[in-house]
């Protein structure tokens, strides 16, 4: 899970399932990672989720001609590959945006971070609650896609 110290990345999330009344919804831009210029789309995930978050937290930060994701994409690459934990936290702080990466997030601390207004770059939780990602591969089928 990635959490930031400032505003942040793409999920929606409710405290229980079907209580609407509780959705926090952030309009965060979707970039899709299949329609890159690059041969990268399969595995630029992270790519693209941090593009997202990105362009919500600073509008226009990723203007210019092509997809903004191939843009940032371009960017990690100046600090490594793009699965890369380090190289996106660095692209991001080129960007003014600063993030810390972690893999022992808990659902709990993903809806603070979503009610202060930060979208949040995440992997797939199990938990029961109900998440809404924006799935940069396109629609979250987890089961099809790797069998």
């Amino acid at each position: 899970m990635a959490t930031t110290t400032g505003p942040s990345a793409n999920v929606t999330a409710t405290r229980k399932p079907n209580d609407a009344s509780k959705l926090l919804l952030l309009a965060v831009p979707y970039f899709s990672q299949r329609d890159g210029a690059t041969v990268q789309g399969d595995w630029m995930c992270l790519s693209s989720t941090s593009a997202m978050a990105a362009e919500f937290l600073k509008p226009g930060c990723l203007i210019g001609s092509g997809q903004p994701d191939d843009r940032y994409l371009a960017l990690v690459q100046r600090f490594g590959e793009t699965t890369n934990a380090q190289a996106q936290a660095a692209a991001l702080e080129r960007l003014g945006i600063l993030a810390t990466f972690h893999t022992d997030g808990r659902i709990e601390q993903l809806i603070v971070q979503l009610r202060l207004g930060f979208p949040i770059p995440v992997g797939w939780d199990p938990a029961t609650r109900q998440v809404i990602p924006h799935d940069p591969y396109g629609e979250a089928n987890l089961v099809g896609r790797w069998v």
